[in-house]
C-alpha cells in the first residue's frame, strides 16, 4: 500500500471514494452523504487552499482509503476529515498524516 496526494484530475480514484463516502456512512449516518453528489461535492472540496487529501492505494492501483485535513486555527490545528478504510490502518493513516501535516504547515 503508498499513499499519494490526491489531484482533481483523478477521476477514477475520486468516484470510488465517493462511492466509499455513501455506502461506508450509510447505515450509521444516512444523512451525512446520502447521494453521490454530495459525496462527489464533499471530495472536491478536499483540493481547497489550506487543505491536505490523501488516498492510499494497493499495489493494483485499488483505492483502500481517504482522509483529507482542514488547516484551522491560524494554521495551529489540522481538523481530520471523514476517513475511510479499514480500522487497522488508521494507526497508519494518523503517523503519515501527522508527518505530511507538520510539512505543510511549513
Amino acid at each position: 500500500m503508498r499513499i499519494i496526494d490526491l489531484h482533481p484530475g483523478y477521476d477514477q480514484i475520486i468516484q470510488h471514494i465517493a462511492e466509499m463516502l455513501v455506502d461506508s456512512f450509510n447505515e450509521h449516518s444516512p444523512d451525512a452523504w446520502p447521494t453521490m453528489e454530495s459525496a462527489l461535492e464533499e471530495v472536491g472540496e478536499s483540493f481547497g487552499e489550506d487543505r491536505i487529501s490523501r488516498v492510499a492505494v494497493d499495489d493494483s492501483g485499488t483505492v483502500m482509503g481517504w482522509a483529507g485535513a482542514i488547516k484551522t486555527y491560524d494554521g495551529n490545528v489540522w481538523e481530520l476529515q471523514p476517513m475511510q478504510g479499514g480500522t487497522a490502518s488508521v494507526v497508519r493513516w494518523w503517523k503519515i498524516l501527522k508527518i505530511r501535516c507538520s510539512s505543510a504547515a511549513g
